[in-house]
């Protein structure tokens, strides 16, 4: 009596892909800083937004930060999506190399998230400073 068919019966069987710890801490960073945003949107703005977003900076730089030792110490990641974006599609790849810089800039983002919710309580006496701080956060987190 034969044995039972598998899932990929009569079809191509799914490729079993090894963790990888980069793509991971990658893909985590990202969907933290995403919630964070979120959260500075949607939270008042006295009550918890500044404590709610230094922690989400700070947590989505730890995950850079495991990403790229990750990458430092293990095997890279590498991740084509051609369909992304029209006629030059994204390529994203962290090798060793590559894993430094996004471990440094991880370390950064944590420091920066630490400091945000203590500026945020001082009183400022310009609005501009406030928001030039904004913007270099954020640009922080990008790189």
């Amino acid at each position: 009596m034969p044995t039972a068919a598998g899932g990929d019966r009569r079809g191509i069987a799914e490729a079993d892909r090894s963790m990888n710890v980069a793509a991971t801490g990658l893909g985590s960073a990202a969907a933290i800083g995403a919630l964070t945003a979120l959260g500075a949107l949607v939270l008042p703005a006295r009550a918890a937004r500044p404590a709610a977003v230094g922690i989400g900076t700070a947590l989505t730089g730890a995950a850079g930060a495991v990403a790229g030792v990750a990458a430092m110490i293990g095997p890279g990641f590498a991740i084509a999506l051609p369909g992304l974006l029209p006629l030059a599609g994204v390529s994203i790849a962290v090798d060793a190399l590559g894993g430094l810089f996004v471990a440094v800039t991880g370390a950064v983002t944590v420091a920066a998230g630490v400091y945000q919710p203590f500026m945020q309580l001082r009183p400022l006496a310009d609005d501009r400073r406030r928001q030039g701080l904004c913007c270099v956060r954020g640009l922080a987190t990008v790189i």
